[in-house]
């Protein structure tokens, strides 16, 4: 049985001082906010929205590993899909192990609506995209961590429209080796779920991506069983670089209308580090994440066929961004 979709954020935080952008709301309640909204009286629609906050030590859950929680609630009334960024106080980056940012629905039973984590050591910053429908949303920014916190840690969210990442007309590089390019194997059934594929290379697409331009990667994926045997039939890996502005991309992995359930994933160059993994349990023909990079860094694109698929081909959409307050 294949996972559920998987959302990673990537970001170390970054500092906000006064010359960044001014706060839409900021939190006033942190003694009760764990469990009770704050009604921020926020719309995201065609604009962005900024929600300020800070972590505090003063009511853990240790139970979850859970340090703080803070809760606000937002109404989400964008046209297509939410962007959702994080950065913060760089002064108590290494207290942070782990951040999530998540929308719970207001129903009596409240629902999980979207949810994305991040690993303060990967980027500058933190960044998921999400499908959302229409309606009031309660936000929980949450720091998770099994240490005590010292002192307080500040936050900035901004919720906005995702930047469009439209598909190109033609590629930058083609696959060319199918038969050694696989790289790594993917289990999630097993843990660890990556392993290196021995004799194995990523194509060098030789693009460098740069904010506020796109490229993109053109191959096939096979309905043949590969060695090893894992979830997927074919595996893909493409290798490219960030120049030094690039900070954030957004992916967009696109095939033709077949019984085909397509999955990629990004990860650190020669390394089992996932930065983001766009795995939906469909075949919608379209799969897309937005998250955070390191500037001049090199990345492998892995781009895989789950079992059951039916041979395609696949174009990979890479636009690059720059992210900033």
């Amino acid at each position: 049985m294949k996972a559920p979709r998987l959302l990673f954020l990537v970001g170390m935080l970054a500092a906000c001082g006064d010359n960044a952008s001014p706060c839409d709301y900021t939190e006033t309640d942190d003694t009760t906010n764990d469990t009770m909204a704050e009604m921020t009286n926020l719309t995201v629609s065609s604009h962005q929205e900024h929600v300020c906050g800070a972590f505090d030590g003063g009511h853990p859950n240790p139970a979850l590993n859970i340090v703080d929680t803070d809760t606000y609630q937002v109404d989400i009334e964008t046209t297509g899909s939410l962007l959702v960024e994080i950065t913060g106080d760089d002064s108590s980056v290494d207290q942070l192990t782990d951040i999530a940012v998540q929308f719970l629905t207001t129903d009596a039973q409240p629902k999980i609506a979207a949810v994305g984590h991040y690993n303060p050591a990967l980027s500058g910053h933190g960044a998921y995209v999400t499908p959302m429908m229409a309606g009031t949303y309660d936000m929980q920014v949450i720091l998770y961590s099994s240490s005590v916190l010292s002192g307080s840690i500040g936050y900035r969210v901004r919720l906005a429209p995702m930047p469009d990442c439209t598909t190109l007309t033609s590629p930058n590089y083609s696959e060319a080796s199918d038969a050694t390019n696989g790289v790594i194997s993917v289990d999630y059934t097993k843990d660890p779920s990556f392993s290196m594929i021995p004799g194995d290379t990523p194509e060098d697409s030789g693009i460098s991506v740069d904010a506020g331009h796109s490229y993109m990667i053109a191959g096939s994926a096979s309905a043949t069983p590969g060695t090893p045997a894992d979830q997927y039939l074919d595996r893909d890996t493409y290798a490219f670089t960030t120049d030094d502005n690039t900070n954030e991309l957004a992916i967009r992995l696109d095939w033709p209308g077949t019984p085909t359930d397509l999955d990629y994933i990004v990860f650190e160059a020669s390394t089992l580090t996932p930065v983001v993994a766009s795995n939906t349990t469909s075949s919608m023909e379209s799969e897309i994440a937005e998250f955070g990079v390191m500037p001049d860094s090199t990345y492998w694109l892995w781009i895989g066929a789950f079992n059951g698929s039916t041979a395609s081909s696949y174009t990979a959409t890479v636009c690059g961004q720059h992210f900033f307050y």
